[in-house]
């Protein structure tokens, strides 16, 4: 089964327009969160279907949030999510008679859940902070553990916050079905990643931050659910973000623009441009738009169709999140203030085509994702 991307869930989660809280403060308030998503890709194309069903993921998914002082000094959190996951996976490509490149797809019968709880625990100083945290996800065939440390120092009277965190994490994969269809039964992978970000108040209605990631993973990294995918046992990613949020207008009007460049030892590079723009962020009522495109080359192992007469060993992949493509999300968010209590609700749409990606495609691969999400939640502070 394919487990949906991280990364293309993670893009649907609309960031906070205000000014950022730096982080070496203690908060004042306890905050309670609970929220709700829907996920649904869309149907592949009949026409592009070599076997399977045409129907793909839908993911249910629900959160829970509490964070609270402790003291003087410290603060904690608490977050747990959970996601129903169904629908048919891509499991690898052929080559049709008149040469189209078509999808071999699983049952529409996969039916599995997740559930993922972190704990972080803070201490705060006078001018800095020191976060641990320690993470769990499971399900079915994939379990992960994972701890993270976080400091933060603020500069010149608050105006300057740099950030260092690191993080490692340990995957253990063991495919429900491996007997069935010759899978591997257990393989694990390890992963570990490292930050470092500087938060400046350019103006007291304007912030620009910079950040720089390191990632590196080792072990098992292929999808054990497609039928020829052989990947490098070793992915090293670097990543240079920034950010930028303005004020407008007395703070009636924040717009928010983000940058991302990855690159990755793959040879996979992609881009990441966003904007969001809300209306009276200061007010009871607020809202606004939200834009996002996305660019990314393929892999240098990538191929448009699997190819069996290739050794085992030799690295190979049809998968689509490899190939050269990119994607416009684009959508709304809305949020609305009684008291303690804040609604928010967001609904956005993602739309792949491998005429946007950084390389030219030899042939478009069949399985790009669309799809919709509607997401609600409540947050009550006390």
């Amino acid at each position: 089964m394919r487990k949906v991307d991280s990364s293309s869930l993670a893009l649907l989660s609309a960031a906070a327009l205000a000014l950022p809280a730096f982080g070496a403060t203690q908060p004042t308030e306890r905050t309670l969160a609970v929220s709700t998503s829907v996920y649904q890709e869309d149907d592949l194309e009949r026409s592009r279907l070599a076997f399977g069903d045409v129907e793909r993921f839908k993911v249910k998914t629900n959160q829970f949030y509490v964070s609270a002082p402790m003291g003087r000094d410290w603060s904690g959190s608490v977050r747990y999510d959970n996601e129903a996951m169904s629908g048919a996976s891509p499991w690898g490509t052929s080559v049709s008679a008149d040469g189209q490149t078509d999808v071999i797809m699983s049952g529409a019968s996969i039916d599995d859940s997740r559930n993922g709880l972190d704990v972080s625990l803070t201490r705060y100083f006078d001018q800095s902070s020191f976060s641990v945290s320690l993470g769990y996800s499971g399900e079915d065939d994939y379990h992960s553990r994972s701890v993270g440390m976080t400091f933060e120092r603020d500069f010149f009277n608050r105006n300057t916050t740099l950030a260092l965190s690191g993080s490692y994490s340990t995957d253990e994969i063991t495919p429900t079905d491996a007997a069935l269809y010759g899978r591997v039964p257990y393989k694990e992978k390890r992963s570990r990643s490292f930050y470092a970000g500087l938060t400046q108040l350019i103006s007291p209605v304007a912030v620009l931050n910079v950040g720089l990631g390191l990632t590196s993973r080792r072990g098992f990294l292929s999808d054990p659910y497609k039928l020829r995918d052989v990947r490098p046992k070793q992915r090293l990613e670097k990543t240079v973000t920034a950010s930028y949020r303005h004020y407008l207008d007395w703070r009636q009007t924040s717009l928010r623009f983000d940058y991302r460049y990855f690159w990755d030892s793959f040879d996979v590079r992609s881009q990441t441009l966003s904007a969001s723009f809300m209306q009276n962020p200061r007010s009871d009522i607020a809202w606004g738009p939200t834009v996002r495109y996305y660019a990314q080359s393929e892999a240098s192992f990538y191929r448009p169709f699997d190819q069996y007469a290739l050794p085992v060993t030799q690295a190979q992949s049809s998968d689509f999140r490899l190939s050269s493509y990119g994607a416009w999300s684009y959508g709304i968010k809305a949020r609305y203030q009684m008291g303690a209590i804040e609604f928010n609700g967001s609904l956005e749409r993602y739309e792949s085509d491998e005429g946007l990606g950084l390389d030219e495609s030899v042939s478009a691969h069949p399985a790009l994702v669309r799809f919709n999400v509607v997401s609600l939640g409540l947050e009550f502070k006390f």
